[in-house]
């Protein structure tokens, strides 16, 4: 589903070039829940960003169910990356202006898909927000606020879910919800990619990998 090959990425730093990752290598089948962990600074953010095709690699490729992502035209990968990836991230950004059924349908906005009208109801109720649908996220709980995020990401059905520290600002309960929903949906046949510091990813996930200064540790 995702194949990362000899990736690396360099900074320009005050002092000179930073190599946030260095020669990385991954691959992530469908069905498959692969966690990385690692200190911050070690390079997971930057590895998930060129993974999801918004931050491009000094070198190195990087291919979605066969598809060499950095190939394609910026317009044509946009297309590709709201049809095949969802991300979840630490910080939700949801819209404050947007009840929670309308945060959830943004994702559609860049693939008119006709299915919308009944797949925001069903992740509704799967996330157990049928009683905040018509609410703005200043009305939420943190936990539900990353419901919706993870509601958004599944809209479109995505072939791959990216999750940047999706538990990070949540209580022990809302982060085992989530790290169960991704599970869950590695189970119907997706592919997840998450980074995190959560210890309790060892769980849910398949695999677990430890990224030190920018390189996958073995």
């Amino acid at each position: 589903m995702l194949k990362i090959q000899h990736l690396s990425k360099v900074f320009a730093g005050p002092t000179g070039k930073v190599e946030a990752l260095q020669d990385v290598s991954l691959t992530v089948r469908a069905a498959e829940f692969v966690a990385i962990q690692g200190v911050s600074g070690c390079g997971k953010t930057t590895l998930l960003l060129a993974a999801g095709g918004l931050l491009k690699p000094t070198s190195g490729q990087i291919t979605v169910q066969g598809e060499d992502f950095y190939a394609l035209s910026p317009e044509r990968r946009a297309q590709f990356r709201a049809r095949r990836i969802g991300f979840v991230f630490q910080q939700f950004h949801l819209m404050p202006f947007l009840n929670a059924s309308d945060n959830i349908r943004l994702a559609n906005l860049a693939v008119a898909d006709h299915l919308t009208d009944e797949r925001v109801p069903e992740l509704i109720k799967q996330f157990g927000l049928a009683h905040r649908q018509e609410h703005l996220p200043e009305a939420l709980s943190t936990g539900e606020r990353q419901r919706i995020a993870l509601a958004r990401a599944l809209l479109n059905k995505p072939a791959l879910l990216l999750a940047d520290e999706p538990t990070g600002n949540l209580d022990e309960q809302n982060g085992a919800a989530v790290l169960q929903a991704l599970k869950d949906y590695a189970a119907s046949g997706g592919a997840v990619l998450l980074v995190t510091h959560d210890i309790r990813v060892g769980q849910y996930a398949h695999r677990r990998l430890r990224l030190e200064r920018g390189r996958l540790a073995d």
